[in-house]
């Protein structure tokens, strides 16, 4: 019984030699897919853990659209899981009908989030700005005037670019 199983077998396959090597083949990519995710993954997660330190990244942030009081940043401090608070601000603004603007406050002091810097400097005064990396890419370039529109959170719309940043 055994030798016919193993006859029907091979002719079988040989029958249909591009279906068995299509099998195989897909098996073949399946275990080596699992076999790379396998070994990479925990690389990556040292990666990830090494970058986060190193820019000392936030591991929560809190925010809301009416913007927290100083009771609610209080207690946010005072909260025995939290090591280190960092108040900031942020707008968020359409340039144009396909270009929306994230603008973050920026504190020299900064324990939390740190910026890395590509190109040029940090800014030092209040009519300075940084952008990130992708807008380098974009045409912007340092000494150039950035322009935000208008909008009633901002004391000020025109900024110096003096720096790139990741």
């Amino acid at each position: 019984m055994n030798r016919t199983y193993f006859k029907a077998t091979v002719r079988e396959i040989t029958q249909s030699m591009g279906k068995f090597v299509s099998i195989v083949l897909i098996i073949l990519l399946g275990s080596l897919l699992y076999v790379g995710i396998r070994g990479v993954g925990p690389d990556l997660n040292q990666s990830a853990n090494h970058y986060f330190q190193q820019q000392q990244l936030s591991d929560v942030k809190v925010s809301s659209t009416m913007g927290l009081t100083n009771s609610d940043l209080t207690s946010i401090k005072h909260n025995k899981n939290v090591k280190q608070t960092a108040a900031s601000h942020m707008v968020t603004l359409q340039k144009s009908r396909n270009q929306v603007v994230s603008v973050y406050s920026y504190q020299k002091q900064a324990k939390l989030d740190k910026l890395k810097l590509v190109s040029g400097k940090l800014p030092t005064k209040t009519n300075q700005i940084v952008l990130d990396a992708k807008a380098k890419e974009n045409g912007y370039h340092i000494g150039d005037t950035y322009q935000l529109p208008k909008n009633t959170n901002l004391k000020r719309r025109t900024f110096k670019i003096v720096g790139f940043v990741n």
